[in-house]
């Protein structure tokens, strides 16, 4: 796991946190579920937007 972003730009406060993942580890998070988030950032505003998806494998 990385350390904490210190970056400004979350209106709570918190801190970013990043962690990288495996193929693995991806495709089982994938399977777990059925519903995501999409998030990107339009005209400077952060958009998320739910995301149902099926993995088939």
């Amino acid at each position: 796991m990385s350390l904490p972003s210190m970056d400004a730009g979350r209106v709570d406060g918190g801190l970013h946190v990043a962690e990288e993942l495996g193929q693995e580890q991806c495709w089982d998070l994938l399977r777990s579920n059925t519903t995501g988030r999409f998030g990107f950032v339009q005209q400077g505003r952060v958009v998320i937007l739910p995301v149902n998806y099926l993995v088939d494998g």
